[in-house]
């Protein structure tokens, strides 16, 4: 399963519709978290562009004044929405994998960029997260750093860094960290301040259903924050198909006169001057892909 969570910085704009769009057909996303959407509302059109020829359902918390804003959707096809609560600086799913019957909580977070409630933001997710019997991930814009080094300013705030990290222990989170761009955000300034404020946090029992998950961040276009794809690990490649010979092709009629025939046709295609075990690689190679081919329909009969 894949997920997004990304400060869109706006939603109005059909430039901005179509790159989440793109994102949702281009990552087979199953959830999307958006934050600072700055709509009131949503209609079934603005929805459905969205989700394209994907069943999703939604919801969504308006902005406060001129900024802010969630919009929170679920994919239909794999999972289920057994519930949901608005909070003040989230939105909280509770959602079942179909296929595996897993379920987890799924939390989309905007915190607030006045830093006088961030106090009040902590204390809303320290409560949602406390109580929640399923597994927790929750992801988005928090508005707040964990070190130094997430800034590359020394304009921070040691206090607020604290807080960040005691709600982090206190409820033994696990942070997903993040391949791909050092910072999450710019002002896009001449020289800009860059702040990582965009992470993926989890607790331990999603951990242990999924220790393979990753995360990695998208370019940054349009909105001055990345978009953040979370992998769970179940969507990696997969293992390369190896080569087996099956015994019962020997029982087919003419099956020698077969490789006989595709190893001459390797033979003759390679050049003179071809090292021999560069010849015996590529005529093997050749009659693999050939194998490969005639065994699939010869199945189909």
């Amino acid at each position: 399963m894949r997920f997004l969570f990304w400060n869109v910085r706006g939603l109005g704009k059909s430039s901005r519709k179509q790159q989440v769009k793109e994102f949702i057909e281009e990552h087979k996303l199953q959830m999307v978290g958006l934050q600072e959407t700055m709509k009131d509302s949503f209609s079934g059109r603005d929805l459905l562009d969205l989700a394209g020829i994907r069943e999703f359902t939604w919801q969504w918390i308006p902005p406060k004044g001129k900024s802010g804003g969630i919009l929170m959707g679920v994919c239909l096809e794999t999972l289920e929405l057994e519930d949901f609560s608005i909070h003040v600086f989230c939105i909280v799913m509770d959602v079942r994998d179909r296929r595996s019957n897993f379920r987890w909580r799924f939390i989309t977070v905007y915190g607030p960029a006045r830093h006088d409630l961030s106090v009040a933001f902590i204390d809303e997710l320290k409560a949602i997260c406390a109580l929640s019997t399923l597994p927790v991930i929750l992801g988005g814009d928090f508005n707040l750093i964990r070190e130094a080094s997430d800034k590359n300013s020394e304009n921070i705030d040691l206090g607020l860094i604290n807080l960040f990290n005691e709600f982090i222990g206190d409820l033994q989170l696990r942070e997903l960290k993040r391949s791909g761009q050092r910072y999450s955000w710019t002002n896009k300034r001449s020289n800009p301040i860059m702040v990582n404020l965009d992470r993926v946090l989890f607790s331990v029992s999603w951990e242990d259903q999924f220790p393979l998950s990753l995360s990695w961040g998208l370019t940054r276009v349009g909105s001055d924050h990345i978009p953040i794809i979370v992998d769970n690990g179940e969507s990696l490649p997969s293992r390369p198909r190896y080569f087996f010979y099956e015994q019962q092709w020997a029982k087919e009629p003419n099956f020698s006169q077969l490789v006989i025939g595709k190893l001459m046709e390797a033979g003759s295609r390679c050049p003179e001057q071809c090292y021999s075990l560069d010849r015996w690689h590529g005529s093997l190679a050749l009659l693999k892909s050939f194998l490969k081919g005639w065994n699939i329909q010869k199945m189909g009969e």
